[in-house]
Formats: C-alpha cells, structure tokens, sequence
C-alpha cells in the first residue's frame, strides 16, 4: 500500500477511543478488535483476544484466536490496562507468529482510556517491539520498552529499530513513552526504505541506546519524513554521531521539541561521529520553536548537533559549535542555557523537562497565529493549550496559581474551584494545593509558583487529611515552583515553606515536583518532619533544601513510605529525629527498583539519639549518586540505642561517586563519640566513592577509598568544599561522571559545571561539590586565601 493513499487511521485526539469512535476512518465498515489479555497467545486460547492475534486478525482480514475478524479498511485494537510481554520466541520470521509484532495492515491501536502509565508493551529485550510494513499505523498511549533486535539476530539481518522498525509505512506515535530500548542503528525507531513518514506527537523518547547511530531515531535512507511536535528526546546515547536523532534522508521537523542531555560517541573513546543531540548526516533538518540543549559527546566536542541545520527559528541551542545554520534563524537564541528542570513527570505521565523560573525560553517562541506557517504547537506535551505567547520546547511555563500571600489561610469554600480563592481574598499556598487537590480527573495536574518570600504556616490541627489545617495534603498531581535561580539554600530572596512547628510542611500522596524553594520548621508528632511520602506518591525534589525539621519517631527531614522520592541538587540537614533516620528514613518494603534516589545533594548535620543520622533504610533500594553525606550524628543518648552517624543500611544501597565522610555515633554510657560512617551488608558501588570509616559495612568489589576528604565548609553551609590535596578531588574519569541511567553529570549541587578545573578537564571529584575551594574557616569566620 502506498503511504500517500488517504490516512484513515490518523485521529487527531485520544478522545476516539474513549467515544469508541471511528471517525477517522473514512469508510464505515472498519473493524474494532478488543484485546482482553496480555498472555502473549496465538491461536492457542479460542475464548481470549491477545495483541499478537489482534495484530493478526487486522493483517488477515479473519478471525483467529478468540479476535473478531479484520477489516481489509482498516481496524481499531483497543488494549486493557496491563504490561504484555512479548514471550514468544524466535525471530527470523515476519509472520507475526513469534519475536515481534509484525503489522502489514492500517492500524490504530491504544487504552479505552488512561495515558502511557497503563498500557506497557514490553519485549523482554528478545526482539524488537513492532516491525510495521506497508501499512499506515497510529499509536496512542502507551509506553513501548525493552526492545532489542540483537538477540537472537545474526549481523546480517535488521538489527535496527529497537521499539519499532518502520518499512516503506507511515507511522503516528501519539502521547507515547519509547524507553530503554536498544538497537545498531536507531535505539528507539527506524523509519526507511521509500516513503516512510513518522511523527511523534506529545510523545517523549528517552533512555534508548544504539550501538552506531540515532541513540533514539534514525530518519534512514529514502524516508520521507520525522516529525517531533511537543515531544522530548531526552537521555539517549549512541556508539557513534546522534546521540539523539540521526537524520539520514528526508526531512526532520522539529516544532517545540525538546533534546536535552543526549550522547554520541558514548563508550567510544575515539570521536569518530559528533552531535549528541542531531546529528544532520544527510536530508534536510528544519527546527522552530524547539530547545536543542546540554547533549554531550565522549570528547565533548560538537556536542548539540553535527552538520547542517536547513531552519533555525525561535529556537535555543546551549552550544552551536558542531552545527552549521544554511537557512533563516529568526529570533533564535545561541549558546545559551535553556533552564530546565530535569527529566520528570510534570502532566501527562510523560518524562519531560520543564523550564524553570528563569528560563529564557518563556515566552519567547514564534507570535504566528495558529495554522499560519511558523506558529506553535497547539497544546503542550501534557496537552495543555499554550497560554499568551507561546516557549520554546515541548513543556509551556503555564502557572495555574500564583500563590500572593505569605501568611496561610485556607481555601475559600465559596470561590470557584477553578481558582485559587483564599479565604480573605488572594492566594495562598494552602489554598492553592486546596485547589489543585479539586481538580477532577485522574489525569488531573497542577502547577503553583511561589514568591521569592517565606511562607508562614499557622493553622493548627493534625491528623486530618484535606490540607485545611496543620500540613499540607497533596492528593492530586502538582508542580511547584519557586522563582530562585539557584544557589545556596536558605538564602534571602529565595522562596521557603516555614512550617513553624504547627506540624510537618508536606504530607504527598500523588506525583509532585517541587522545584526551587526550601522546607523548614516542620515538627511531626510521629514520622517526617519536613516531609511524609506515601504510595502512590512520586517526588522529584530539585533545587532546595529540607532543614531545621523535627520528627518524634522517624525522619527528621523526610519519611518515605511506600512512595518515590528523587533529591536532585538538594540540601538534607540540620534535622531531628527521636529514633531513627535524621535525615532520612526509607521504609517503602522494595516496592521500586530504587525508591530514594540522591543525586547531587548533600545531607549534613542531622542528629538522632537512634541509627542513621544521616540516612536509615529499612529495607529497600537507595541510589546515591555524587552525594556527600558528613557531619551526621547518632546515638546521642549513648546507650546503645543506635549507631551508624552517616547511614545505616538494612536494604541495598548503591553508591555512585559519593563521599560519606566525618560522621559519628555516641559511646555507650560514656559522653564521647567515635566516627562511624556507615553500618550494613550490602553497599554497591560504581564509579568512585570514599567513605572515611568503613568498619562497621560490607562493600561489593573493591573498598572505596579510606581518607579523610578534607572538608571545608561549617554548619551553616549547605555544601561542603574540598581542599585541593583530597583525594576525592578530580577522582572520578570524566566517562564515569554519570548517573544511574549512565546519563553524564553536568553540574554539582550549586549548578557548577563538571567537571571542572583546567581548560580541557578529564576528571570528576567525588561526592555533591565539583573542584575545590580556594577559603578556610576560622571560628566560623570565612577568611579568603
């Protein structure tokens, strides 16, 4: 079938499915399969209808396995909620009866309802997910992950594609997550072969791999056309050029995407190919409103994109070096840095960068009109329409409250619940998050900006749950904000929650990104001090800091209970708890791969009479990646109710890079203390760590590094420098200077660059602080050298 005939499967919304609509099918007579198992069968169970036999009722036109017959027009496969794990193996065969789905008839396939967090097609890393031929096919909603066509595959056959391989067919991905696949060329899709036209809308790319080029996508040779229409290509790497995208042939569109933090060359010590970000190899590349920022390359050269780029318009590049510009560049903006939050749910269950306070893409993409050449996209990545002018990338900076008051009051249970309304008129924070929790709709999300002040909390009253009184409840999807633009915590001008020991400051039971402001004065009569997160509840905290908190059992600064927390660039310290975990207490019972995740954060100067002055876990997973845990006390009873002054692990904690230095624990029945940084059996590594006092822990593989870094810094930092004689100074290869998802680190906590040091710096220091500093401390008094 030629993909110039009549699309008649390309639905411009979800809603089709939802209305069981079939409108975007020109003749009446197309087929609607119901899938109602995820068991991977083919013909084997007459009474169920799987996505492999669905996929082979449309193709044949027939009935098979328990799936009603296919229409030679065309078919809607619509999906239960679930995971399906493709579990048949064998793939030499393009059949569709074992390896991958093969589809050679027009599809449109997704949920009845829900978005890409639903529905999971996963390929066990077995095969490729779907190998899609002469067919016009639209995905909605849902996360395609695990695929690998190199199993199982040999070099002479396509090993390319690892979600999708797109032959001579055109392809719609519509509010999709591809992730962690892998492939040669191509980790997440490959389109080729005449014709083919792919396009990603609100869609969002990350985490894939390819051995050669296209970490995410290759436009390869006689394709027609990719699109990226408010989508994120994000945390991508390739073996060669185009971390994130390689365009062959044809044209690549880009109409306010986001490409951030992509890799070519990635374990290639040579750079035999550049443009961590696109890599423009042939074809033609056309970018307007859209945000090409902080990818990288082994060597670090032409790091944003390789060769030409034929549009530049209203766009953002963070370093232009590798690129060529051949056609206009209207009100663009060169090496400059974009401004992000980093990779998280803000809407949407679509991993996505959104800009910050301070970003300049706000408010700087094209004035055109809807429908007139140039103009935005309608709506946003998370589908929300773009308010006034419109930004640069696929996330909008659309505040839905602004909070405008510094004391507390509630929500006025007379105002609108579409607003704000405190009582007393104006906005506060709790009115805001009173408001935010009243949306409707489980796909519901919120976003609140702060002023740069201190928010005042007041109202008296714990243990109820609706944010009127005491803490504030977070039961719906939220994003807030403060205006800082970083730098230390606590600082004047920076935005800050006092909870003023009326009760803890956050109670969160739903995915929240708090992002730029600080938490302090929580005092909790049970479990977390500054901040309580339980299931569902998934928390990025960037940018800020927990401190001066109290609690009277658990986490002084944070209790996480069955939940997710993600630190990133944060502060920990100062914090109280009565038993155990002053900083931090995990006890979420190995529900998440890694539930706690710290990266570039240091936790500092907590204290508990228990275990763990700076972290306990239970019993679970923790990921520490660049951190630097110091200072931290324990058993400051002395009797032998606890011990480990840094953290104690009951779990699995693995260490990336960290530094746990400078800790101690009190000595039974005595008034003295011995250092003691660490206690528990299992403590992964990669990278390198240093951890001072190592007696009372078990390391996998070698032992980290034994010393004193040499600190710098007092109790009222919150980071800690190095000395240049540490040995955690420039300790860590620049290729090691990576993340859990082997994404490379850019920054330390206070956004300095890593690495740092020199003109041409080839190695990372160890622990939350990159470099050293050039001061001393004298009596608290900093004294310049």
């Amino acid at each position: 079938m030629s993909v110039n005939r009549v699309r008649r499967h390309r639905a411009s919304v979800r809603a089709m499915f939802a209305l069981l609509a079939l409108t975007a099918c020109q003749c009446a007579t197309a087929a609607l399969i119901f899938v109602n198992t995820t068991t991977d069968e083919f013909g084997e169970n007459l009474f169920a209808c799987g996505l492999r036999e669905a996929i082979q009722a449309s193709n044949t036109h027939a009935a098979f396995g328990g799936c009603v017959a296919g229409d030679i027009n065309g078919n809607s496969i619509v999906l239960q909620a679930g995971t399906y794990s493709l579990t048949r193996s064998g793939n030499l065969e393009d059949a569709n009866s074992t390896g991958d789905l093969d589809i050679t008839s027009d599809i449109t396939m997704g949920p009845f309802t829900g978005g890409p967090d639903k529905v999971t097609i996963n390929g066990r890393g077995q095969d490729r997910l779907f190998h899609i031929r002469n067919a016009t096919v639209a995905f909605y909603s849902m996360t395609l992950t695990n695929g690998d066509p190199h199993f199982g595959r040999p070099a002479n056959e396509n090993q390319n594609g690892g979600a999708v391989a797109i032959d001579n067919s055109a392809v719609d991905f519509n509010d999709c997550v591809l992730r962690d696949n892998k492939a040669t060329f191509g980790g997440a899709v490959q389109a080729f072969n005449s014709g083919s036209q792919v396009t990603f809308n609100r869609s969002s790319l990350i985490h894939n791999y390819s051995t050669q080029r296209g970490g995410a996508a290759v436009l390869g040779f006689n394709a027609l056309s990719m699109k990226f229409l408010s989508s994120t290509v994000s945390g991508n790497k390739a073996g060669s050029g185009g971390g994130g995208i390689d365009v062959e042939d044809g044209t690549l569109t880009l109409n306010n995407a986001t490409i951030a933090y992509n890799e070519a060359n990635y374990q290639n010590n040579a750079a035999t190919g550049g443009g961590g970000g696109i890599l423009a190899n042939g074809g033609t590349v056309k970018v307007s409103n859209s945000i090409i920022a902080d990818n990288r390359s082994h060597a670090f050269v032409r790091p944003d994109c390789e060769g030409g780029l034929d549009t530049f318009d209203y766009s953002l590049i963070s370093n232009s070096s590798g690129c060529s510009f051949v056609g206009s560049m209207t009100s663009s903006l060169f090496d400059v840095e974009p401004g992000l939050a980093p990779l998280f749910d803000y809407g949407g269950h679509k991993p996505a960068h959104h800009p910050r306070y301070f970003s300049p893409v706000i408010n700087t993409a094209s004035f055109a009109a809807q429908g007139s050449a140039g103009a935005c996209e309608a709506a946003d990545q998370r589908g929300m329409a773009r308010q006034g002018r419109c930004d640069m990338g696929a996330i909008q900076w659309n505040m839905n409250f602004v909070v405008d008051r510094f004391d507390d009051a509630p929500k006025d249970p007379n105002s609108a619940i579409t607003v704000c309304g405190a009582v007393g008129g104006g906005c506060t924070l709790r009115a805001a998050i009173m408001a935010a929790n009243a949306q409707a709709g489980v796909d519901a999300f919120s976003s609140i900006l702060l002023p740069a002040h201190t928010l005042d909390l007041s109202i008296l009253g714990t243990h109820e749950d609706q944010s009127a009184t005491g803490d504030l409840d977070i039961h719906s999807q939220v994003n807030i904000f403060g205006p800082a633009a970083g730098g230390n915590v606590l600082v004047l001008g920076r935005a800050a929650v006092n909870a003023h020991q009326i009760d803890r400051a956050f109670d969160i039971e739903a995915t929240a990104a708090l992002v730029d402001f600080d938490v302090t004065g929580g005092d909790a009569d049970n479990n977390g001090g500054a901040m309580w997160v339980q299931i569902p509840g998934n928390v990025l905290f960037y940018n800020g800091g927990l401190s001066g908190n109290v609690a009277a059992t658990n986490g002084g600064g944070l209790y996480l209970a069955q939940g997710v927390f993600n630190g990133d660039h944060c502060y920990i310290g100062n914090n109280f708890a009565g038993n155990k975990g002053a900083g931090i207490f995990e006890d979420t019972d190995g529900l998440d791969s890694y539930p706690l995740n710290l990266q570039n954060c240091t936790v500092l100067n907590n204290t508990t009479p228990g275990a763990g002055g700076g972290i306990y876990v239970n019993q679970s997973q923790a990921y520490l990646d660049f951190v630097t845990i110091a200072f931290n006390s324990a058993n400051t009873n002395h009797d032998n109710f606890g011990n480990s002054g840094g953290i104690a692990n009951g779990g699995t904690v693995i260490l990336t890079n960290t530094l746990i230095s400078n800790n101690r624990a009190g000595v039974n029945g005595t008034a003295g203390y011995v250092p003691n940084d660490c206690t528990g059996n299992t403590f992964g590594q990669f990278g390198q760590n240093l951890v001072q006092t190592q007696g009372g822990c078990t390391f996998t593989g070698p032992a980290p590094i034994a010393a004193d870094p040499f600190l710098v810094g007092n109790r009222y930092y919150s980071y800690l420098p190095l000395i240049p004689a540490s040995l955690a100074y420039h300790a860590v290869p620049q290729n090691q200077c990576r993340d859990l998802f082997g994404i490379l680190e850019q920054t330390d906590q206070r956004g300095a660059p890593r690495p740092a040091g020199g003109l041409l710096p080839t190695a990372c220091s160890i622990g939350a602080y990159e470099g050293f500093e050039d001061r001393i401390f004298a009596n608290d008094f900093e004294l310049l050298l």
